[in-house]
């Protein structure tokens, strides 16, 4: 229990701020996006310093590393982490415009090829044409 509280609390929060800050209620499917956004992100972030900081390998998925020493320091890390994203993302969302052009790029040499029932279409008037010039 502790565990899902570690890992989506935080989560939770980030989505709370990025609501206010946003002056916006999300739907669904803009809150299911942005808690799996911050839960990834986070928690990734967090288990890249447990990673660096310890010394030997841990099983990050059994229930033996959340003591009640490590919750502590691991939910005020997610904390910190989740009332800095939302800020941080809003930023570089008011200053930075991504844009993508897409062009088609046409091969050289190649005809474009006709579907099966154009070549029909094609054949059936031609025998229509040479019917009726009889």
């Amino acid at each position: 229990m502790i565990q899902l509280i570690c890992l989506f609390f935080p989560s939770f929060l980030s989505v709370w701020i990025t609501e206010k800050i946003q002056k916006k209620d999300f739907k669904l499917k803009e809150f299911i996006y942005h808690f799996i956004l911050y839960t990834t992100i986070s928690n990734f972030l967090i288990f890249l310093i447990v990673y660096v900081m310890s010394n030997s390998s841990i099983d990050y998925l059994s229930g033996h590393i959340f003591t009640l020493l490590f919750t502590i320091k691991y939910l005020i890390f997610a904390l910190c982490f989740a009332c800095i994203f939302p800020f941080l993302f809003n930023i570089l969302k008011n200053n930075f415009e991504f844009k993508v052009d897409v062009e088609e790029i046409k091969k050289r040499g190649r005809k474009p090829k006709q579907s099966n029932i154009v070549k029909d279409e094609t054949k059936n008037e031609r025998t229509k044409k040479a019917k009726t010039k009889k």
